[in-house]
């Protein structure tokens, strides 16, 4: 037996010695749903916004919840964050229960929500010491101020929100979720508020920072063309009520991404393709399942399509009576 024949066979014979749980070794995932929903009580009738929702996001990966306005986007992403507490389910982190909001998970908002009497440093230090309240008050600043450098806010740190555009009020925003050191981000349509071309160089410095610090990331959008750009992965949202997960669609496009040269790329006009055409099918299945009660139209036809003349014109009418 040749020595190579023989290296084979002893490998061949190690590999089947291994356990199988060695052999499919899958991290755990950072963040999980386990059959979520979610319903609100109104007057005298439950609403389920969501249903069934499952997912789960791997340490490192970005992963874009796509779907209509009003279709329970807002509300995932709070029940993700601890902000809600689900109806039925469960959300874990780690293997852990999430119970209520932690410093773990940042959470950046639609709106701003900066407080107006504080300059972006005060807003940004304000996370800073809530997340570190063991540190010296130099380095709290310090490290706020690192963060603020980040964003292209060093020169407006002394501002206050009433004196900033609307990106950098967003960028203020986005230093003060990334400066407590989260290791899950979620990301609640952060940039739709804003014009296209800040909204574009948002988009890429999101992707900057994300792709240093490399946390689990859920970016939730209703652009099709922001998700194929920043997320490894897209799971688009059925239409609501009762609102849950379609399949996923694995983004393979080649990191750094860049929104020009991906016009041209056949393989993202395939993504967008697909994930149209789902979207427009749930609309279309929507629009079938939703009843459509006819009500009966009042009678409002007049008896007369030509009012009689003293009705405009009162005794003034020359053919009138008096005149």
């Amino acid at each position: 037996m040749s020595v190579a024949t023989e290296t084979c066979a002893l490998m061949s014979e190690t590999v089947a010695e291994l356990p199988e749980s060695r052999a499919e070794v899958m991290p755990p995932p950072a963040l999980e749903c386990q059959q979520i929903a979610k319903r609100y009580r109104s007057t005298n009738q439950h609403i389920e916004v969501l249903r069934d929702i499952n997912l789960r996001i791997a340490p490192g990966e970005m992963v874009a919840v796509l779907g209509y306005s009003g279709s329970g986007k807002t509300t995932l992403a709070k029940l993700l964050a601890g902000l809600e507490s689900p109806t039925a389910g469960k959300v874990l982190m780690d293997g852990q229960p999430v119970r209520g909001a932690d410093l773990a998970r940042g959470y950046m908002f639609q709106n701003y929500s900066l407080l107006p009497w504080m300059t972006v440093l005060d807003n940004v230090q304000l996370a800073v010491d809530q997340a570190f309240p063991q540190w010296p008050k130099s380095r709290r600043r310090e490290h706020a101020l690192q963060y603020i450098e980040m964003v292209g806010l060093g020169h407006a740190y002394k501002r206050f929100p009433s004196e900033l555009s609307g990106g950098m009020r967003q960028r203020t925003s986005l230093a003060r979720t990334l400066s407590t050191l989260p290791r899950v981000l979620i990301l609640d349509e952060p940039l739709s508020a804003l014009d296209a071309l800040t909204r574009a160089v948002l988009q890429q410095e999101i992707l900057r920072i994300w792709s240093e610090f490399r946390q689990a990331c859920v970016l939730i959008t209703n652009d099709i063309d922001e998700a194929i750009l920043m997320a490894d992965r897209i799971v688009p949202l059925t239409m609501g009520p009762a609102a849950t997960l379609g399949p996923p669609v694995l983004v393979d496009i080649p990191r750094p991404r860049n929104a020009r040269e991906m016009n041209h790329d056949s393989r993202y006009k395939d993504l967008r393709h697909q994930i149209v055409s789902y979207l427009m099918q749930q609309r279309r299945q929507s629009h079938r399942s939703q009843p459509t009660a006819k009500r009966q139209r009042p009678d409002c036809r007049p008896q007369s399509l030509h009012p009689p003349s003293y009705a405009i014109f009162g005794s003034q009418w020359p053919g009138s009576q008096g005149s």
